[in-house]
């Protein structure tokens, strides 16, 4: 978003902020990505965060020789996470994201006619015209409920922070049947680690996570067109092909000999300075460390800060409680959405980076006066000035 609204958009960089906790941007991408042991991507090297199709592609030719792994992956071209993330670097440094970065927690959010103000857990205010709430669903990993939270030897493989394993090897069991999941076991597998993979489900292969269809009107004329925020959020259900993994990688596990066991886990305890894990099938199973690659909170994103902001704002929400937004992705007059808090506006893409490109063209159409006109949930029509990802006055 911040790109867009710089390179495409022309936003002043003296009027544009984001507000992020973590010390660097992209760093929990960079952690996740890393810990799960992701060599490719998934989506084509179009999805990227350059401002056109072609901007990593003409970066990796430039950078294709001395890599350890191909720069693209068959089919689609999917780029390595070396060259995504040294083309993320280009395009931060070239556009001096990183001076504009304030690293604080955002606490509060008051929203007015006039402006937002934006509480930081620096203890600072910020008076922004406009905000994007741009907030990831990375930060509410999902817990079964027989996994005690806090124990040692016990780690959620996209929850914040990180875990080391030891050097010397060890049994593990990584629980889940998704991407992240066989990622995860095919990494600890060669660092040398006796690695069982445990799936409610046998495994699901499919390219990507979502039908491309839905990037464009073959799926998202009629999503638009549908009424019923409940019938939105049943499509939306329906076309994610959650816990699946690309052929790539169901075919690296074939390779590796390492075969997943199809049993769902209901206990675990502690045994001397071991986990054991007890099946639905009366079975056990005693490791060393326990790995949950169990996905994410379905939730809304934001936690008690946007919850406090719904309420007091009163800001429209249908029954799953997310939000009900305009085209222009404008929750408030002066707050707009990104990502998951889009998705029943942008469709099942919302959370991906295609989403990501998507809402930026959004809202950027919406102040060229591009795209349709409807009027924003709340029916105020107060006018806008420049939007900010969260920031001083605009």
């Amino acid at each position: 978003m911040a790109l867009r609204l710089l390179e495409r958009g022309r936003i002043p960089r003296e009027v544009l902020r984001i507000v992020e906790p973590s010390p660097t941007l992209l760093c929990q991408w960079r952690s996740l990505s890393a810990r799960s042991g992701m060599q490719h991507l998934r989506s084509p090297t179009v999805h990227n965060l350059g401002s056109s199709a072609c901007t990593l592609t003409e970066f990796a030719r430039e950078r294709a020789e001395g890599l350890e792994e191909p720069v693209f992956l068959e089919p689609y071209d999917r780029p390595s996470l070396q060259v995504f993330n040294a083309h993320c670097d280009r395009l931060i440094r070239r556009a001096g994201l990183a001076a504009l970065h304030h690293q604080a927690e955002v606490q509060g959010v008051v929203a007015g006619l006039d402006e937002v103000r934006v509480a930081l857990s620096t203890g600072e205010v910020l008076h922004a015209s406009n905000v994007v709430l741009a907030i990831g669903a990375g930060g509410a990993p999902h817990w079964p409920s027989w996994a005690p939270l806090g124990a040692p030897g016990l780690h959620h493989a996209t929850g914040p922070g990180s875990f080391a394993i030891s050097e010397g090897a060890e049994s593990i069991a990584v629980i889940g049947g998704g991407l992240t999941a066989c990622q995860l076991a095919l990494k600890l597998q060669r660092e040398k680690h006796q690695v069982t993979l445990i799936s409610r489900h046998a495994l699901r292969v499919h390219q990507f996570d979502t039908d491309p269809g839905w990037l464009g009107p073959k799926y998202m004329q009629a999503f638009s067109m549908e009424q019923s925020w409940s019938a939105r959020r049943e499509a939306i259900t329906r076309s994610r092909n959650r816990g699946s993994i690309p052929p790539d990688v169901h075919a690296r596990l074939e390779e590796s000999g390492l075969r997943p066991l199809h049993a769902e886990v209901v206990a675990m305890r502690r045994v001397a300075s071991r986990w054991r894990l007890s099946l639905v099938s009366g079975a056990h199973l005693t490791v060393d460390r326990v790995v949950l690659a169990t996905g994410l909170s379905p939730r809304r994103p934001g936690g008690a800060m946007v919850d406090r902001l719904v309420q007091e704002a009163r800001l429209p929400t249908a029954p799953c409680g997310f939000p009900i937004v305009d085209p222009a992705l404008r929750w408030h007059p002066r707050i707009r959405v990104s990502g998951a808090l889009a998705e029943l506006e942008l469709g099942p893409s919302a959370r991906n980076i295609a989403g990501a490109q998507r809402a930026a063209d959004r809202v950027l159409g919406s102040l060229r006066g591009e795209g349709p006109a409807r009027r924003h949930p709340q029916s105020r029509t107060r006018g806008e000035g420049r939007p900010v990802t969260s920031g001083h006055r605009a």
